[in-house]
């Protein structure tokens, strides 16, 4: 996930312990290394009825190759945080 997104919430789409795509909201402000809970999408449990839960650590990314205009954008966000 990108930092330009984390001011808001956005959807994600992941994959799955068994493969499937679900989508997850991903909380507005949500810092690197942020655990998420996705009721009864896990493995299985041991009593074989029914899953636990996923949970999703999030991994935050600066985007690379930023363009001058981007960098610039960027600057003033920081500047506004002074």
């Amino acid at each position: 996930m990108l930092i330009c997104t984390q001011p808001y919430s956005a959807e994600k789409k992941i994959k799955t312990l068994d493969g499937k795509t679900i989508s997850i909201t991903i909380p507005s402000e949500s810092e690197k290394g942020t655990l998420l809970k996705v009721k009864e999408i896990g493995m299985p449990k041991q009593d074989g009825i029914g899953k636990g839960d996923l949970l999703v650590r999030l991994n935050i990314v600066m985007p690379k190759n930023l363009s001058p205009e981007e960098k610039k954008l960027f600057e003033q966000l920081a500047s506004l945080r002074k």
